[in-house]
């Protein structure tokens, strides 16, 4: 619905600088015709327009107009409506260009009346009702009486002779007193006495002035204090009955240069308020009546330019339950709402010749002279004084000194010797003295601004606010970080954040500072959230990445009067802090606060805190933990408020402050209406299509009244989707009107429609529902009252319990009747039987001596065939007895033959392992006899001692797998355990294959280190080493790598490794790997190379010493083995290493401080080498020659013999000195 909104600005405050605003709202209908002659709103609280173009009612968002309809009798007379009356029985009575006709509310239609059988068509004017309910119609043709109860009409006055009489008989109003009855008409002023029937006739007298101000009574109006008010054409009276009972006509006219009489002397309506203002419509504006001044004011428009009524021509003024005035004019409806502007609003600056506004305001307070300031951007320091109607305007003036550095001021407080504190944009803090001589006043600036080199003056140049204790001290909140200020001495303390310092300041921007007690003050900050601060001890206590207060931006605290702290947050919402369970409590958007930007926090007498947002005003009740929110509509500044602007005076008047200025205002007076407004159902639809009463819809009627009067609807299963539609019945600001339904039988809650005005429902299952709707408004309180409806789903037929029970009844007569015909089927079964036995019985008897007569010749021939049995009896016991003996010798050569064949097919098997054996054996044996036997002449006779003597035990080592492998499979390896040094006996066991190694010039690497202590029999460890690492040789290629490390375990286990570079291991023939002569086995897939005795020894020798053995492999990439052992006792070794075959123990060089300083450099290289790049290790220690100290050189030694051991591990831990 379009609005245009008239504002017009009435200076009303005493003060002389508030302003109230009346503001009238036109609304456009687009049904028709604009122009409306009557208003009136129903029992329901329907709005009831009468029109040129039909009767329009109204429930807040639509319209429905009635007009005539061609042969239907129930329909409206005419399209032309002149009036409407309600009678007490909720009846709308119309009166029509053409007649007369009510409407029925219950029914939704029209019973047309017959005015007068001699007239065709009756003008109707006006239409009251007496106490007795008789109707009494004003016509263009006189005055005519309806009872109700007989539908008798009877004409009052009436003179039908002539067409010209018309004008002089028409009843243009009617109004009720009691038991008489006042007459508006062309011709003067008339009163009826009901009872008797007497009539009195007042007219005007050019000579008595204590008569009617003119003939032609165009309107009548009876006021609360029963004055009646006549309206004419020539001015308005107000008729009061004197002491004697005459009549006493006070005068009311158009003045031309008084701008407080009547616009015009025309009346048109009439209509006094709840408020007891008399409205005046008139054919040149409107006006109000206050009795007090006994004023008028005037709105048309002649007014403003920008804002004016679009026609000053006025018919109607009706005043609804809500207090909302409704006034028709010759171009439409204006709507005004009293309640509307609810706050008072300031934006001019009182007391000063030239116009200057409030802009953004920041600060109020009211000094101990009662005298008021305001602050704000660019606006300086103003001071009010109300009681001598002045202003004083502080501004900036560069030319003197004496004047207020800043006119941007975000603060002001006065302290108990009444000097003015000043907190500035941009520089620093101000203090106004204020000095009273006599009649002269000296006002001295004193400036604190920010100095860099100046550690007494305030941290920053933006002071935010301040705080003033009782003794003087000043605390200081500015976007630089917190000051004290000590008046009395004129220095400054600082607090600054430190980041290593959790008891310092969360944030140096502070925003705001509240008392907590006469020793603390709570401080909020921007960017690191809320400090409580003790001024004893100047510590403070954080509340940052607290998880029950996440907000970091402080805009504003307050602590009320229960001890509770209130805090306002830049977009985290309010926060409730309660200190005594150190609890926070958060309210935002979600709870109901209009914005979550909140800048100001105020409480009330009643304990309510009011709060100034980035949207409006909320009001938070927090026992019912309930927001009401205001914005633009109800007379606030603007939408938009600033953070510091926010007072409360000693009287309790509170201030919020904006852009456009500010509101002032008290709590009381910021009335919520208590009484909340009807919410009625306006239309039931299925699939969509309204339903009308009375009429059927698949053979059903579904309706018989109005839906706002129906109680239960019933409905069948067939109707899928059905919905309802309705309002509230509140015309102040429908827009923001909000529902919530509950439908009892599927929710037990309620559940929020938001603005939505209507329901529907899908699929329903057959059942009994109650919908019940509520409405809510922020005019009002919540409502609690509903509208309800019962609804009834009637199931199919089939589903319904008459026909289930006729079912069961049809059920269980069937069985009765199925019971009863097999029973006499069973009883004539019986019979039949019976009979039927009784023949059986007669032949069976025939039948049994028949049986006895053949028994006998049976027996006989009996006896003859047991002779017969006996004889062949006696013969087939001898044939048995042969079969018998023939089947036993068969069994025992097939069993000879399968012994014969398996003892055949081991001997085979043994002939081959035999074979296998032996080739093994041999080639095992061959390598180093040949070894031993082709030593050239030339060899140095120690290396091939050396080689003769590895062979030798590398043969032995063979035989005694072989012996061994074959003794403890069948008893238990018995050992002597001691702890042994693993890298001494892994030394010794490299030893032994080193021939092999050289021979396909392999490389061994030990890294066992020697700190690495076992528990072990050092020659079986030994013997597994040798295998192992002769097992890596073989399969290992020339050139190859093979690798001995060990590591210790948590466990106290220590494992070793021996990994090779061979072919490895394929995943089919890892299961042959520790298995006796394994090799034998799979020596079909591959070339016999040896008996794999090596291996099997390997795990007994292992598992005897309590570990495990294994390995992993990959195929083309190499073996590891590896085992584990007991850890064993360093301390019960001395710790050896292996020089030249020879073992020596390990000595601590001791290095001097100036030794290590030499080596640091040659060290760090070194680390850089393994102990196979032996060339490049040994140019580097040739740079030591020429130092003579005996630790370096024998260090270097030690490095050198390390060399032909490539032990890297040892190689490392002589790196590290």
């Amino acid at each position: 619905m379009k609005k245009i909104i008239l504002s017009i600005l009435i200076l009303s405050s005493a003060l002389g600088y508030s302003q109230e605003s009346v503001q009238f709202e036109k609304f456009t209908f687009g049904l028709g015709s604009n122009v409306i002659s009557d208003i009136t709103q129903d029992k329901t609280g329907f709005l009831w327009l009468c029109s040129q173009d039909g009767l329009l009612k109204y429930d807040g968002t639509k319209f429905i107009k009635y007009t005539p309809v061609r042969n239907k009798a129930n329909s409206l007379n005419h399209l032309i409506v002149n009036c409407i009356y309600e009678d007490m029985l909720g009846k709308i009575w119309v009166g029509a260009l053409s007649g007369l006709c009510y409407y029925n509310p219950i029914k939704q239609d029209f019973t047309r009346i017959s005015i007068d059988p001699n007239l065709q068509y009756i003008q109707i004017y006006s239409i009251v009702a007496d106490k007795q309910g008789v109707m009494w119609i004003g016509t263009e043709y006189g005055l005519y009486k309806f009872n109700t109860l007989t539908k008798e009409v009877k004409s009052c006055e009436i003179k039908k002779e002539k067409i010209e009489m018309q004008l002089e008989n028409a009843v243009r109003s009617l109004a009720i007193d009691g038991n008489k009855l006042w007459i508006g008409t062309a011709t003067g002023l008339k009163c009826l006495d009901i009872k008797s029937g007497k009539i009195i006739k007042y007219i005007h007298n050019s000579i008595d002035k204590n008569s009617l101000c003119n003939n032609n009574v165009k309107v009548l109006y009876k006021d609360i204090d029963s004055s009646l008010w006549v309206g004419t054409n020539d001015g308005l009276d107000k008729v009061t009955i004197a002491g004697d009972g005459n009549l006493l006509f006070q005068h009311f006219r158009n003045e031309p240069y008084n701008k407080h009489s009547l616009s015009s002397n025309i009346i048109s309506c009439l209509y006094q308020d709840k408020k007891k203002s008399l409205w005046v419509g008139t054919y040149n504006g409107l006006n109000r009546y206050e009795r007090t001044n006994n004023q008028f004011t005037v709105y048309n428009s002649g007014m403003d330019s920008k804002i004016s009524f679009t026609s000053d021509i006025f018919y109607k003024i009706y005043e609804d339950r809500t207090e909302i005035l409704w006034i028709a004019s010759q171009d439409g409806v204006y709507k005004y709402n009293p309640n509307k502007k609810r706050f008072p609003y300031y934006s001019d600056v009182p007391y000063i010749k030239d116009l200057k506004k409030f802009i953004n305001v920041h600060s109020f307070f009211e000094d101990h002279k009662k005298n008021f300031w305001i602050s704000g951007i660019e606006m300086g320091l103003i001071c009010i004084d109300h009681k001598n109607k002045k202003t004083k305007i502080f501004n900036h003036d560069p030319k003197n000194t004496n004047s207020i550095s800043s006119n941007f001021i975000r603060a002001a407080h006065e302290d108990k010797y009444g000097n003015i504190w000043i907190c500035t944009h941009d520089k620093g803090l101000e203090k106004l003295s204020i000095i009273k001589n006599g009649d002269n006043t000296t006002y001295n600036f004193t400036h604190f601004p920010n100095e860099l080199n100046n550690p007494n003056s305030p941290l920053s140049e933006r002071i935010n606010n301040i705080k003033i204790d009782d003794d003087g001290t000043i605390w200081i909140g500015g976007e630089k970080g917190f000051d004290k200020f000590d008046t009395k001495r004129n220095n400054f303390f600082h607090f600054r954040y430190d980041k290593n310092d959790t008891t310092t300041i969360s944030s140096n921007n502070i925003y705001c500072i509240a008392e907590e007690s006469s020793d603390k003050l709570w401080i909020g900050t921007w960017g690191g959230g809320l400090n409580l601060f003790n001024k004893k001890t100047g510590k403070f206590k954080r509340f940052i990445n607290n998880p029950k207060i996440l907000a970091k931006d402080i805009l504003s605290i307050a602590k009320t009067s229960d001890n509770m702290l209130w805090i306002g947050t830049f977009g985290d919402g309010l926060y409730q802090y309660d200190a005594k369970n150190e609890t926070f409590t958060n309210f935002s958007q979600s709870e109901g606060l209009s914005s979550n930007v909140v800048y100001g926090i105020l409480e009330d007498e009643r304990k309510n805190i009011w709060l100034s947002t980035m949207i409006g005003i909320s009001h938070f009740n927090p026992r019912t933990k309930i927001f009401t929110n205001y914005d633009v509509e109800d007379g606030l500044q603007s939408q938009d408020f600033n953070g510091t602007a926010y007072y409360k005076s000693l009287n309790n008047e509170m201030f919020f402050g904006g852009k456009y200025g500010y509101n002032a205002f008290f709590a009381d007076s910021i009335k919520t209406r208590q009484i909340a407004p009807t919410v009625v159902f306006t239309d039931f639809k299925i699939h969509n299509k309204s339903v009308l009463i009375g009429v059927a819809l698949d053979g059903r009627i579904l309706l018989k009244k109005a839906i706002n009067f129906t109680d239960t609807i019933f409905l069948n299963y067939t109707d899928k989707t059905f919905s309802f539609e309705f309002a509230t019945l509140d015309y102040s600001n429908p827009q923001v009107n909000t529902y919530s339904y509950k439908l009892e039988g599927v929710k037990s809650e309620w559940l929020d429609l938001g603005s939505t005005n209507s329901i529907t429902f899908n699929n329903l299952q057959p059942d009994h529902y109650v919908l019940k709707i509520k409405t809510s408004n922020k005019n009002y309180i919540e409502n609690e009252k509903y509208v309800s409806i019962t609804i009834i789903i009637t199931p199919p037929f089939w589903e319904t319990w008459w026909f289930r029970s006729l079912i069961t009844l049809l059920i269980l007569y069937s069985i009765a009747i199925i019971f009863k015909i097999r029973i006499n089927a069973i009883k004539k079964q019986k019979e039949k039987l019976k009979k039927l036995v009784q023949e059986r019985t007669s032949e069976l008897l025939e039948a049994n001596n028949q049986l006895n007569r053949n028994q006998i010749e049976l027996l006989q021939q009996k006896e003859k065939i047991q002779v017969h049995e006996q004889e062949l009896e006696t013969i087939n016991e001898e044939l048995s007895a042969t079969n018998e003996e023939l089947y036993f010798q068969r069994e025992e050569i097939l069993a000879q033959s399968e012994l014969l064949k398996q003892q055949n097919e081991k001997l085979k098997e043994m002939d081959e392992f035999k074979q296998g054996m032996t080739s093994m054996i041999v080639h095992d044996l061959k390598n180093p006899l040949n070894l031993i036997l082709n030593v050239p002449k030339t060899f140095d006779p120690i290396k091939k001692d050396n080689l003769i003597q590895q062979s030798g035990k590398q043969m032995l080592n063979m035989v005694m797998n072989i012996l061994d492998v074959h003794k403890y499979e069948e008893v238990k390896m018995n050992l002597e355990l001691k702890d042994k040094q693993l890298c001494l006996i892994a030394v010794k066991a490299v030893h032994q294959i080193q021939f092999l190694c050289e021979q396909k010039g392999i490389i061994v690497i030990n890294e066992i280190g020697l700190e690495l202590i076992t528990k072990v029999e050092e020659e079986v460890l030994e013997r597994v080493l040798i295998n192992l690492l002769t097992n890596a040789i073989k399969y290992t290629p020339a050139g190859g790598i093979i690798m001995i490390l060990a590591n210790q375990l948590s466990n106290g286990m220590v494992k070793i490794f021996v990994t090779d570079t061979g072919e490895g291991i394929a995943e089919d023939k890892a299961h042959l790997v520790f298995q006796k002569f394994g090799q034998i086995i799979a020596k079909k897939s591959g070339t016999v190379k040896s008996t794999g005795l090596g291996l099997t020894f390997c795990k007994m020798a292992v598992e005897a010493h309590g570990g495990e053995i294994g390995f992993n492999s990959e195929v083309g990439k190499g073996t590891s083995f590896w085992f584990t052992l007991q850890s064993g006792n360093a301390e019960h070794v001395k710790l050896q290493r292996v020089v030249n075959n020879k073992t020596e123990e390990i000595k601590t060089i001791n290095f001097t401080e100036e030794e290590r300083e030499i080596l640091e450099p040659i060290i760090i290289r070194l680390k850089t080498f393994t102990v196979y790049e032996t060339d490049d290790i040994e140019e580097i220690l040739t740079k030591l020659q020429g130092y003579k100290s005996k630790n370096i050189q024998e260090w270097i030694l030690r490095i050198k013999k390390n060399l032909s051991t490539l032990n890297q591990n040892h190689f490392l831990e002589l790196l590290n000195i």
